[in-house]
């Protein structure tokens, strides 16, 4: 008789999942996320997909060094032994899917933002707003040098 085997999420999804508690950035609020962790970032690609609807180019992502990791999602990491892990949550009516890479002894991550129903990179959408603020102050600021 052939046994049943019992699948696990990364069976059934390719990538694993595991909610933590992770600490805010003032230190004081607490965060239940749920990450998707994987060392394919093609697995991230699908999570993200399936968790927000949303394709993201990954491939072409702005990676920035992450010095302030919570320890929680380093020991996730650690735990699962994977190379990236992606939450996504909603911070002031803005979602937002954050992407974390470990290579070697240090962590970077990348970062998308929903903007009127589009997904953007966070850098791009920060160039953009600075851009627009910039050339929106432009003439106030040619008038002060005078």
């Amino acid at each position: 008789m052939k046994e049943k085997m019992l699948l696990t999420p990364k069976d059934k999804l390719g990538y694993a999942e595991e909610y933590i508690i992770v600490k805010g950035e003032n230190q004081k609020t607490n965060h239940f996320l749920n990450y998707s962790l994987s060392n394919n970032l093609d697995d991230i690609k699908i999570a993200i997909y399936a968790r927000t609807g949303y394709t993201v180019n990954i491939d072409k992502a702005y990676w920035k060094l992450n010095t302030q990791l919570s320890t929680s999602v380093k020991y996730l990491m650690n735990k699962h032994n994977v190379r990236f892990s992606m939450t996504e949550c909603k911070f002031d009516n803005v979602n937002t899917i954050t992407i974390n890479m470990r290579v070697g002894d240090l962590w970077f991550l990348t970062n998308y933002v929903e903007v009127n129903g589009k997904l953007h990179s966070f850098q791009s959408h920060f160039d953009y707003l600075c851009r627009r603020y910039f050339s929106e102050n432009n003439d106030e600021d040619e008038d002060d040098e005078e």
